[in-house]
């Protein structure tokens, strides 16, 4: 029953997701072919230009629409077909996960693409490409290993945790009914604040017991973890026992 969630999920968004990535392709060659023979002050301004909008863009723009698509799904117009589905809670959060990773891969993978189209044979971006390939042993020392392997990894996962901030954000508003845009702004707010205290006194506990930066580092990504399980425990709590789609 996931995968036909998931299916249905792809199939109902795939196309304007589809444009919006040809898009962000389409606009960084149109603008090379356009600069390509003109003033190398012209290109100095329009092809870095590109190389920052375009992507930021593609990557906003993917992320409103599927916190869109959430929010109709659990709380819109689609909420009654959608919560009348003879599937578990937590089987559907777990398909619009799928559905909100898949995306946001995605959408790095050509905001990345659409840099590399705008700053074709673009002197600069060549020089810092060839520095990096050339001192890459340098820039990470064998004591950085475990550090740079752990960040790649909460790389990976972030998307993940972030979906669960929208999940929670979500339900947290559902319990609010008609108000829930203002439950919503609550928990971010609330989320925020306490993520500012918490900051706070983990540097300053992390300095009195003489803790590394490196292993300060590698507790703020377990707590990462364990919010964002609770997040995910919070939403299916909310949407299971607290559902109200009237």
């Amino acid at each position: 029953m996931l995968g036909k969630v998931i299916k249905n999920d792809f199939k109902s968004q795939w196309k304007q997701f589809a444009l919006l990535f040809f898009s962000s392709l389409l606009i960084p060659v149109v603008i090379y072919l356009s600069t390509i023979k003109a003033d190398e002050n012209l290109q100095t301004v329009l092809r870095p230009m590109s190389a920052s909008l375009v992507p930021m863009t593609v990557t906003l723009m993917t992320f409103v629409w599927q916190v869109a698509i959430f929010g109709n799904d659990f709380n819109g117009k689609n909420a009654y077909l959608f919560h009348t589905i003879p599937v578990k809670m937590r089987t559907l959060i777990f398909s619009k996960c799928v559905f909100f990773y898949f995306w946001t891969l995605l959408s790095f993978i050509f905001a990345l693409l659409s840099v590399c189209l705008s700053l074709m044979d673009f002197t600069p971006f060549e020089e810092i490409s060839s520095f990096l390939v050339r001192n890459w042993n340098e820039l990470i020392t064998p004591d950085d290993y475990i550090f740079t392997v752990v960040t790649i990894i909460r790389a990976i996962f972030a998307p993940v945790c972030l979906f669960a901030f929208i999940c929670a954000a979500s339900a947290f508003g559902h319990l609010f009914g008609t108000r829930r845009v203002i439950g919503e702004i609550l928990f971010v707010a609330g989320m925020f604040l306490l993520a500012g205290i918490y900051l706070g006194t983990a540097v300053a506990e992390a300095s009195n017991l003489g803790l590394s930066g490196n292993t300060f580092y590698y507790f703020d990504c377990a707590v990462s973890l364990g919010v964002a399980i609770g997040f995910f425990i919070f939403t299916d709590w909310v949407y299971t026992k607290k559902i109200n789609i009237l």
